[in-house]
């Protein structure tokens, strides 16, 4: 099997804010002053439902596209791979403009599957996707 080349562009990443807001998305580019973050959305945990709730980042703004500075960032890393998995699924059946790079992401996603031996990473838990509003 040839090995597989990683950049930022291919991760899903959670952003940890100086503001403790949590962050995942599409990491585009990170410059050394900001990272450049495609269709982020906010983590919240639902302790009735005992799940995960993915909700857009920026609820009035038809952007899809952000800079979070360096000086807002406490640390990025690469997204849990089911978490990463339920966010593709997201953004491919409710946002779908980057459809083809979303295919192209899971490719790659299935073939670290295959290199590590991981089988099966796309089961339970399922992310909760509710509402159009956070509080803060």
């Amino acid at each position: 099997m040839s090995e597989v080349e990683y950049g930022p562009e291919d991760y899903v990443v959670v952003i940890k804010l100086s503001n403790g807001e949590e962050i995942v998305g599409l990491m585009v580019d990170d410059n050394g002053e900001y990272v450049k973050i495609e269709h982020p959305y906010t983590l919240r945990y639902d302790p009735i439902k005992g799940g995960v709730g993915l909700l857009p980042w920026c609820l009035w703004s038809e952007d899809q596209l952000f800079h979070v500075y360096h000086d807002k960032i406490l640390f990025v890393v690469t997204c849990n791979r089911k978490i990463a998995t339920r966010y593709l699924d997201v953004i491919d059946t409710i946002v779908n403009p980057i459809a083809d790079n979303l295919d192209e992401f899971r490719s790659v996603l299935d073939e670290l599957d295959k290199a590590t031996g991981n089988d099966n990473i796309y089961d339970e838990p399922s992310i909760l996707v509710e509402g159009n509003t956070t509080k803060h």
